[in-house]
């Protein structure tokens, strides 16, 4: 199976993941990158008050290139 990273991005901070999750097919990486950027943006919300403005999830292969950018301002609840 692929493995695909989820790297977080802000206007002031980057988090790269590290390791990664196998899954079946970039479909199921997309589900992922969705839901996981969902739980990230509520976290954000119920600790700052507001939306992240300007965060982004990236999703990549194992080679490092992006393949989807799963933008915060654009999820809907």
């Amino acid at each position: 199976m692929p493995r695909y990273f989820f790297h977080y991005r802000s206007l002031t901070m980057r988090i790269d993941d590290l390791e990664g999750r196998e899954l079946a097919d970039l479909h199921d990486a997309l589900i992922e990158a969705q839901l996981t950027a969902r739980k990230l943006a509520r976290a954000y919300q119920q600790t700052h008050g507001a939306a992240p403005k300007g965060s982004v999830l990236d999703l990549a292969d194992a080679e490092g290139a992006v393949l989807y950018e799963v933008r915060f301002d654009s999820l809907d609840d």
